[in-house]
């Protein structure tokens, strides 16, 4: 009887153990992909402002060349 007291016991402090560890893990796994999403948002934001200045260049560079002039 005592043995299988130990034995309770032990199985439910596995228990615990176990789905504390499995909260952190969840928790860490959604914060890591926040922030995997965030760096991508940043890095496709970032580019498509390099995409951006690059039209408006070709387009200066289109007006001047067509001698388009703004007053």
């Amino acid at each position: 009887e005592q043995e299988a007291d130990v034995e309770k016991r032990v199985a439910q402090r596995t228990e615990q153990v176990r789905s504390k560890y499995e909260e952190r893990i969840q928790k860490l796994v959604e914060r890591v992909g926040r922030q995997a999403e965030e760096a991508a948002r940043a890095q496709a934001e970032a580019h498509l402002q390099v995409e951006a200045e690059q039209i408006r260049s070709e387009a200066a560079a289109e007006r001047a060349a067509s001698g388009y002039r703004t007053f």
